[in-house]
């Protein structure tokens, strides 16, 4: 695994962070909603909350990691590059931020890769934390969302496809509806691997879904996802 990742218009070094930049992340961060004030949830190596500074130049976006090394890094990412005026981060766990009323209801997007394996510990501890449901459950996720978020706001995340059920429910609960979900296949002859989902305060009439493909049966990246991701791919 490369210890930095070139994008076009920043750089993602990452050889303290337990997560490492794949494709959910570089996902999420061209596919989910964005506003004026941006959270983002587990920041990690910053690699969402640069990806939406980039495109969204206006933002003031604030990116919460747990794992002080993490955060430590995300930060000297957020320096390195152009968008070091636009993203500030913070080292803490969410439900402590979450606590703080002056932000709440702040946030018109909130973005977050959250952990999601219940079982299979990791080597690595720092691994083991970002991608545990140990260290942030679905209800505290859900419970800080529903603090943080602005009510015309947009919740935006990616999950795997056999956490979906229990992520939507668990949604409900805290007074927040699916607004779109896009079913993602890594290749066309496979079951959808994630989803793409967002949620917002105040139920819609109905919400858009949408199955699609990342590569072809010749193990080509589908126009989809080129098209989603072109801004921040190098060639």
């Amino acid at each position: 695994m490369s210890q930095c990742f070139q994008f076009k218009q920043f750089t993602v070094h990452q050889d303290r962070c337990g997560m490492k930049v794949g494709t959910d992340g570089v996902l999420l961060g061209a596919w989910a909603e964005g506003g004026k004030h941006i959270l983002d949830i587990g920041t990690g190596t910053g690699l969402i909350a640069l990806m939406l500074a980039q495109r969204c130049p206006e933002a003031e976006i604030t990116g919460v990691e747990l794992d002080e090394q993490a955060s430590l890094q995300a930060q000297e990412n957020v320096t390195m590059s152009a968008f070091a005026l636009q993203v500030k981060i913070e080292n803490m766990p969410i439900q402590q931020f979450s606590k703080q009323q002056l932000l709440h209801s702040h946030f018109n997007a909130i973005v977050s890769n959250p952990p999601f394996y219940h079982s299979l510990k990791s080597k690595s501890n720092e691994r083991t934390m970002a991608r545990h449901t140990e260290t942030l459950t679905f209800k505290e996720l859900f419970q800080a969302v529903n603090l943080l978020l602005a009510p015309n706001g947009c919740f935006s995340t990616v999950i795997p496809t056999e956490e979906l059920d229990a992520f939507m429910s668990e949604a409900y609960i805290y007074g927040l509806f699916v607004s779109r979900l896009v079913m993602v296949k890594t290749v066309e002859t496979k079951k959808p691997k994630r989803c793409l989902i967002s949620f917002v305060k105040q139920k819609p009439l109905r919400f858009k879904t949408e199955e699609v493909t990342i590569k072809n049966a010749k193990g080509e990246y589908t126009p989809w996802y080129v098209q989603l991701t072109g801004d921040f791919y190098l060639k």
